[in-house]
């Protein structure tokens, strides 16, 4: 497959910079003789003094003290140096010089070091700083950040074709001038909609005597809300201990979080930096991280937006925890994504200490809670319809009806009923003495104010049935049965005149 432009301007102007910066030519060599002079012996210049290092180490506590006073002596932290690296891998059957190992992003013998411990109130922060360092500090806190889903054709396999701006896209319709603008448009647009959503995920933090402030819009610091921070003099420079909330962190995608990136430097420059990615370091938290309230429900999303069939970006700020945002494609098919804000907790009904909410992430979910906590999640085949209470039972009604491509014609259309018990506990709702196997010419659904009655009613492709149905208009209904506890056909099909 063609590589799209943007990659080929790339190799391009790389190729132009090497011709541009080749070696220049060499001058000419001076002839024996006479004029020819030797020069004297100039001894080298001794190497400059070594400033104040900027470098800080970073660690986390493998379990958090018993108590965190924030009073800017972190001795209850323990040790802040980071633990020795695993020692290399060495076989004595190769003959091979090892490689030199790569820059350690996180030196042991750095003058200054940073412990970070994320948890349930935040992101807690001691700092032994000294040197370059003694003033302040450039703090960064990362989560990974979700994979959004790729733009391009869809396949009848499954696959993604991506985009290839160029006139022959290697298999499909040639572009003219005009079309490859618009499609190098769509994925300029793209790319800056990925890095906008990338960047969402880290934060930085500047951490001096004036106390702890956020890198906002344009660099500009400004203060957190709820933040603490606190400062000691030593003989070095100075120690720390602060406190981000939650409201302060940059976005996560996991839940419950067992870890996060984290960076530090000597605050010398007013601008925050910009760190490589092999510069952050990975720390883990004391213990997986779920914040309150609806943990358990925010868990319940993020499996099952992870474990979706088509690609969805699941994610949420630890400050706004009764919502969370999920990016999938938008009206325009896979040519397209947008990010939508939804509710993690949405109650339908309560039944005693019994009570059904819906989470929406690739599809909708009903969340069965049973004394405040969850008990199961039941994923809906159609979109809710409504919900009844009988009895101690809940009733939910979920009607779907989609075009199927892959039956060749018609369409597919069924109700969905859970029942959801006093114990907590959900299951089907709908007989299946009559079960319709094929497609609708056309459909739609029918039911009762109070859903005693379910139904659907249009031109079948054919039911199966005894008589011949095809091609006329029909109408199935589904009753509750008390007795039974579920809704049954009142008729397998019921023959009903064409609207003329």
């Amino acid at each position: 497959m063609k590589q799209a432009p943007l990659r080929r301007a790339s190799l391009l102007a790389l190729a132009g910079i090497a011709a541009c910066g080749g070696p220049s030519p060499q001058p000419p060599l001076a002839r024996p003789g006479s004029a020819a002079t030797v020069p004297a012996a100039v001894s080298a210049p001794p190497p400059a003094a070594a400033g104040p290092s900027p470098l800080v180490s970073m660690t986390a506590p493998d379990r958090m003290p018993d108590t965190i006073a924030i009073d800017g002596e972190p001795s209850e932290w323990g040790s802040l140096v980071p633990p020795p690296p695993p020692a290399p891998r060495y076989s004595p059957r190769s003959t091979r010089p090892a490689p030199p190992p790569p820059p350690d992003p996180n030196p042991r013998g750095a003058p200054s070091r940073v412990s970070v411990a994320l948890t349930r109130d935040g992101a807690y922060i001691a700092a032994d700083l000294a040197e370059a360092s003694s003033n302040g500090i450039w703090l960064g806190l990362r989560f990974p950040a979700p994979e959004l889903p790729p733009i391009g054709h869809m396949r009848r396999d499954g696959g993604m074709d991506p985009l290839v701006c160029e006139p022959d896209p290697g298999g499909g319709e040639p572009m003219t001038p005009p079309m490859m603008k618009e499609c190098q448009q769509l994925v300029d647009r793209y790319e800056a909609f990925v890095a906008a959503h990338e960047a969402r995920f880290r934060r930085f933090f500047r951490i001096d005597r004036g106390g702890i402030k956020a890198v906002g819009e344009g660099s500009a610091l400004e203060p957190i809300v709820g933040a603490r921070a606190a400062f000691k003099a030593t003989s070095r420079g100075m120690t720390v201990e602060a406190l981000v909330p939650p409201s302060g962190l940059p976005r996560a995608a996991e839940a419950p979080i067992e870890g996060m990136a984290a960076y530090a430097i000597a605050a010398t420059s007013a601008a925050p930096p910009a760190p490589a990615e092999e510069r952050w370091v990975d720390v883990s938290a004391p213990e997986p991280v779920a914040f309150q309230p609806h943990a358990d429900l925010r868990k319940a999303a993020y499996e099952s937006a992870r474990t979706a069939l088509m690609p969805i970006a699941f994610s949420y700020h630890p400050g706004s925890p009764y919502e969370f945002e999920i990016v999938r494609y938008g009206a325009s098919g896979s040519l397209s994504v947008e990010p939508r804000t939804q509710l993690i907790y949405s109650p339908e009904m309560q039944s005693g200490n019994v009570e059904v909410s819906y989470v929406v992430t690739a599809g909708t979910w009903v969340a069965v809670l049973k004394d405040g906590k969850l008990n199961e999640t039941v994923q809906l085949s159609g979109a809710p319809m409504g919900s009844v209470l009988r009895g101690k039972e809940i009733h939910l009604f979920s009607y779907d009806e989609a075009f199927r491509e892959d039956v060749g014609f018609g369409t597919q259309a069924g109700w969905q009923v859970l029942i959801v018990g006093p114990d907590g506990k959900a299951r089907e709702g709908i007989s299946h003495e009559f079960h319709m196997s094929s497609a609708w010419h056309s459909v739609s659904e029918l039911h009762t104010p109070n859903f005693d009655t379910i139904g659907m009613r249009g031109v079948p492709v054919l039911l199966g049935l005894e008589e011949n149905t095809s091609g006329k208009a029909v109408e199935v209904r589904w009753r509750f049965d008390r007795r039974q506890g579920v809704y049954v056909p009142t008729n397998k099909a019921l023959v009903i005149p064409i609207a003329r």
